[in-house]
């Protein structure tokens, strides 16, 4: 795929996106892992319509999904006007 994406899309690109803290739960268990959402960046740059397609257990999962949400994002663009598009997003938790 080229830099304009498939067919003339531009991906999305994050303005303003923080990591997930762990929960309690999951630090006490000292769980690790990835976990992946499925969203959608609206035309105005909000992240929308957000699926899991990994989970992981002790609250990850929500709290992912929590801040995945409050993301700002640069919306993919075709033809010089803003587009929703789905993007899969992949967090890794790790305790360091």
């Amino acid at each position: 795929m080229g830099p304009n994406g498939v067919d003339g899309v531009s991906r999305p690109s994050c303005i303003t996106c923080h990591d997930p803290g762990y929960t309690e739960a999951a630090r006490s268990a000292k769980l690790g892992g990835t976990l992946v959402l499925s969203a959608v960046i609206a035309t105005n740059g909000e992240v929308s319509s957000v699926y899991v397609v990994k989970p992981l257990p002790f609250g990850l999962t929500q709290r992912a999904i929590a801040t995945v949400r409050n993301w700002k994002c640069k919306p993919a663009m075709k033809d010089g006007n803003p587009v929703p598009a789905r993007v899969n997003i992949t967090i890794t938790f790790r305790l360091l």
